[in-house]
């Protein structure tokens, strides 16, 4: 694992901050890092923040990353409204990302401001 996670226990949503180095494998076993912490606090709202993050992801790595999540985490997490805060200047990878994993079930969004995160977090289905 070359990556760090620190979560924390917000009053609408659990909020994890990750930093190390991005790639499709990183994320997957980071969501299953976040998705396992949450078994013990039950929230249905998480806001991931990645900026610390190194790297960026290749147009495949965001496709492996996309398809491939699905079927190592067991399925569709659609349950789980999930808040990704990156670097603006990711925007146009964390689109493709954001468009391959809504597209096999998951309640997430891709966002470059934790203001605009939160509002969409707190917004009701």
């Amino acid at each position: 694992m070359s990556y760090k996670i620190d979560i924390r226990c917000e009053p609408d949503y659990l909020y994890v901050q990750a930093s190390g180095i991005r790639s499709a494998e990183n994320a997957i076993s980071l969501i299953k890092d976040y998705m396992k912490a949450n078994e013990n606090h039950g929230y249905k709202r998480i806001m991931v923040d990645i900026r610390s993050m190194t790297g960026e992801l290749s147009t495949i790595d965001s496709f492996i990353f996309g398809d491939g999540a699905p079927k190592k985490l067991g399925g569709v997490h659609s349950e789980l409204k999930t808040a990704i805060v990156d670097l603006e200047e990711h925007r146009e990878r964390f689109r493709f990302s954001e468009g391959v994993l809504v597209n096999r079930g998951f309640n997430l969004r891709f966002f470059s401001r934790t203001a605009h995160a939160e509002r969409w977090l707190r917004k009701s289905k």
